[in-house]
């Protein structure tokens, strides 16, 4: 009878129940909040692996493909700073349109999880970057102030369009009618209709010769006027100011509207760079002139911006005029591959036209950045066969064969804007 009055108080007694319950239900509870630790940790380990895995393909696939992979690898080690008990070895795979993949799977050991049996977790990070491509373009048009849909870029059929070493580029959209003239692309930021090889929704291309504007040393003030210059012999001194630059090459500048008559070399025959300096007016080929200008670059400038700014050539009706035009070439001069440099600091008064009667043989860069062009004549490259027209917006209606070969750029030092690599996924 006693022992079973103390067996039915201990059932009825209910002291510590709390302390036990409480226990218990922590078990769940730590879990969780070891989990999350777990799964925090893991979280920043993904950033970690997918920023080294980022570094690593946008820095390799700038290389040859032949290193690529022993740098990526190297490179995405010295970012991920393993931690201890984290593993995992990348791999990198060349693509077929020379864009790089990386891919990684890093184990990370718990800390609390494995109390549960979950030892480790995986943590997987992939990443593809292109290829940096070299804008090889023979038209470039910059398309300043205008939409994303207007054609900055137009090329009518005409008697002979030669492209077959170029890209077209646009960095609006760009219409072919007709004559394609079967460039290697045709890039633009927008839509690209008619043309070879179309490539829309392209990243637009900067301008990369408008600093070379600061190499200008303007000699003329306002000053202006007519000056005709016979081949063989220079202007006046009244109407021409030569200086030696810092250099050291020999500058000519005209100040006023400028007439050239004759045929031959402009400024004689030599081995040197020179500058031709063109101020407050515009540089017109008289009739039947066919005139060459060797190891030069032209530049179009002004302080008084209401005077014409462009290159003229006799305009049909049975006249005709031959521009013959090699840039300067040494590396020690900043005009370096420039055949013709319109001062980007002009904006009117500059748009140019060129008939029928127009022939231009040019090698390096011809730059108009802020001009409306369009040429009905006969382009071709000069011996270098490296020819590269800049423009706000360009019209071809005429013959034209213009090209880049990789050796032909490098005898004259062109300089290429390069879009870098970028993510693409």
């Amino acid at each position: 009878m006693i022992l079973g009055n103390l067996f039915c108080r201990f059932l009825r007694d209910r002291h510590g129940a709390t302390s036990l319950v409480f226990t218990l239900s922590m078990i769940p509870v730590s879990i969780g909040a070891g989990a999350a630790f777990d799964m925090t940790e893991a979280l920043r380990l993904s950033t970690r692996a997918q920023t080294a895995i980022d570094a690593a393909v946008l820095s390799a696939v700038q290389l040859d493909s032949s290193r690529q992979n022993s740098y990526a690898q190297s490179l995405f080690a010295s970012q991920i700073q393993y931690r201890a008990g984290e593993t995992g070895t990348p791999t990198f795979t060349n693509n077929a349109d020379g864009s790089l993949t990386g891919s990684v799977t890093v184990t990370m050991p718990t800390t609390i999880l494995k109390v549960v049996g979950k030892l480790t977790v995986n943590i997987a990070a992939r990443a593809t970057a292109s290829k940096p491509v070299e804008d090889t373009s023979c038209i470039l048009t910059l398309a300043g102030g205008l939409t994303v849909g207007t054609d900055a870029l137009t090329v009518n059929g005409g008697p002979k369009l030669d492209l077959t070493s170029c890209t077209l580029r646009s960095n609006a959209s760009m219409k072919c009618n007709g004559n394609d003239g079967d460039a290697i692309m045709s890039i633009a930021v927008g839509s690209v209709t008619g043309c070879n090889n179309p490539q829309t929704n392209s990243l637009p291309v900067p301008d990369i010769h408008a600093a070379l504007k600061s190499n200008i040393q303007k000699q003329c003030s306002t000053m202006s006027g007519s000056i005709t210059w016979n081949v063989g012999t220079l202007p006046s001194a009244l109407q021409l100011k030569t200086i030696v630059n810092a250099q050291g090459i020999t500058e000519y500048h005209l100040c006023g509207n400028v007439t050239v008559k004759g045929t031959g070399a402009l400024l004689g025959s030599s081995s040197a760079d020179s500058i031709l300096v063109i101020e407050n007016g515009s540089f017109t080929l008289a009739n039947s002139a066919d005139v060459s200008l060797t190891r030069t670059t032209m530049v179009l400038t002004a302080t008084d911006t209401t005077k014409d700014h462009f290159i003229d050539f006799p305009q049909g009706k049975g006249m005709a005029a031959t521009l013959r035009l090699s840039p300067s070439q040494s590396a020690s001069n900043p005009w370096q591959g420039i055949g013709i440099y319109q001062d980007p600091d002009l904006t009117t008064n500059i748009n140019t036209s060129w008939g029928p009667a127009a022939s231009f043989y040019v090698d390096g860069v011809v730059y108009f950045p802020n001009a409306s062009f369009s040429m009905s004549g006969n382009g071709n490259s000069n011996n270098s066969n490296c020819t590269k027209f800049v423009t706000r917006d360009f019209l071809s209606n005429g013959a034209i064969n213009w090209k880049q070969t990789t050796a032909g750029c490098a005898a004259i030092g062109i300089k290429q804007y390069h879009e870098a690599s970028r993510l693409l996924s």
